[in-house]
């Protein structure tokens, strides 16, 4: 099944459209009444509703990311969250369609990952 993408509001609304018109599940956390919304509760949703999370809030997320697997690891919980993508720094909407669709053809588990686009070498680093 392909991932479903919710994409922050710090990250342009043109990529939701682009990632759209490219045939990609993709969910603007306006499209859903969700601005203002804090991180946690960001991937919350996205867990409950089966979406990988698209930011450019790297550092909350990494943190985010660092205590659902530690949470996860201590069997506090028994779920793991479905992945969230960021980038070392701000990307056009082209681009993010470009790095998204290289994940997904790659057939990349999404699930309980953290992937950084480094911008400089082109590549996408998982934590």
């Amino acid at each position: 099944m392909a991932p479903k993408f919710y994409v922050d509001e710090c990250v342009p609304l043109g990529t939701v459209t682009a990632l759209r018109k490219k045939g990609v599940d993709a969910v603007w956390v306006g499209d859903v009444s969700h601005r203002g919304w804090n991180d946690p509760r960001h991937l919350v949703y996205a867990f409950e509703n089966g979406y990988t999370i698209i930011t450019e809030n790297r550092n909350d997320y990494k943190l985010l990311h660092q205590l659902w697997t530690l949470l996860l690891q201590k069997n506090y919980i028994d779920v793991s969250h479905l992945g969230i993508l960021t980038a070392t720094k701000h990307i056009r909407p082209p681009s993010w369609v470009t790095f998204v669709q290289q994940l997904i053809s790659a057939e990349e588990t999404l699930t309980s990952a953290f992937f950084i686009w480094d911008d400089d070498t082109q590549v996408w680093e998982k934590f």
